[in-house]
């Protein structure tokens, strides 16, 4: 079988590479879509290399490094956090659509999985315990709606011959992610940060470890959907509060006491702003950005993983202790 990711080089796309080389014993033929040739030579990542920028409609001729008799694209390639809201829809909608115009040009029969996540499905305040895939999608962020928008890019795009799943993870859980390291880092200070001034601690989350993620895409690898376009949310079936969270890490890390610093979301907010403008003065990146900001307010952010049990056969076995023991694992290792 012949599988080129997208966002190789990325988080999610550098674990998925390794995690098919290995599930297939070798016999998958991986292509790796990214940008930085040395990220890639620096990861070693067993893989073809194919360098494209998706936000650059002018870059086309990499489409012909790929084999004639592709099986498989998933594509995980996305932007995160950006003080440029226009960003958001340039890389996750515009870079989305690219990538099935150029495919669709030369490939009649694919498979294309599109790693979404449940940020554009929104959260589950006021709609019940959790969110389905039969719920309206209700985004609260720039991030989200671009997701949304390419959703709905892979229905409107894909060919007739084409299997198309999309699959929506929550939080991902795993060793060198820039935003769990953040909280690890916090608690490592002694001084955590909660999202507003009452029961920041309480609010609920979905996630998945990396290593389950991963596992459900090569499910998805494998899966014959019985309609174009199926829809699944990846999670851990037991949910976490920001409080559980913070006390598994603390406990990993062997750490005795800590201060808890609530703050209301309008700082929360004014920080955001200012780091916008420290963006824009001296270009450093942050991860607080001002369409971060609506994310911390809402109290779940629940999803219901039913139908990927049922369905592609998810038995989800990296539970929170387990997914924050491995992140504090390598970080002592290193």
């Amino acid at each position: 079988m012949k599988i080129l990711v997208t966002g190789a080089t990325g988080f999610v796309g550098q674990h998925l590479i390794r995690y098919l080389h290995q599930l297939a014993d070798g016999n998958y033929q991986l292509f790796a879509l990214v940008r930085s040739a040395e990220k890639f030579h620096s990861l070693a990542l067993p893989a073809t290399m194919v360098v494209a920028d998706l936000e650059r409609g002018s870059q086309r001729s990499w489409i012909e490094q790929l084999p004639a008799d592709l099986d498989v694209v998933i594509h995980c390639a996305a932007l995160v956090h950006s003080f440029n809201r226009h960003h958001f829809y340039q890389v996750n909608r515009d870079g989305t659509a690219l990538l099935l115009d150029l495919l669709a040009a030369r490939y009649s029969h694919l498979k294309f999985i599109l790693l979404s996540s449940q940020a554009a499905a929104g959260p589950a305040d006021g709609r019940g315990e959790s969110i389905c895939e039969a719920d309206d999608p209700m985004p609260i962020g720039h991030y989200g709606r671009s997701k949304l928008a390419a959703e709905k890019l892979v229905l409107k795009l894909a060919p007739e011959g084409w299997q198309t799943i999309t699959l929506r993870p929550p939080m991902v859980l795993g060793p060198d992610d820039p935003a769990i390291l953040d909280l690890f880092k916090m608690v490592q200070n002694r001084l955590v940060v909660v999202p507003g001034l009452i029961g920041g601690s309480n609010k609920r989350y979905s996630f998945i470890s990396i290593f389950d993620l991963v596992e459900m895409i090569g499910s998805a690898v494998k899966y014959q959907p019985a309609s174009q376009g199926e829809l699944f949310f990846v999670a851990h079936p037991v949910s976490t509060t920001y409080g559980e969270l913070i006390q598994t890490i603390k406990s990993e890390l062997g750490i005795g006491w800590l201060i808890k610093l609530p703050l209301p979301l309008p700082l929360l907010y004014l920080a955001a702003w200012l780091l916008n403008i420290g963006h824009h003065l001296l270009g450093i990146d942050f991860r607080l950005t001002p369409d971060k900001v609506p994310e911390l307010h809402p109290s779940f952010w629940l999803c219901s993983s039913q139908l990927s049990i049922t369905s592609l056969g998810g038995t989800y076995q990296w539970d929170l202790k387990r997914s924050i023991s491995s992140i504090a694992a390598k970080l002592k290792k290193n």
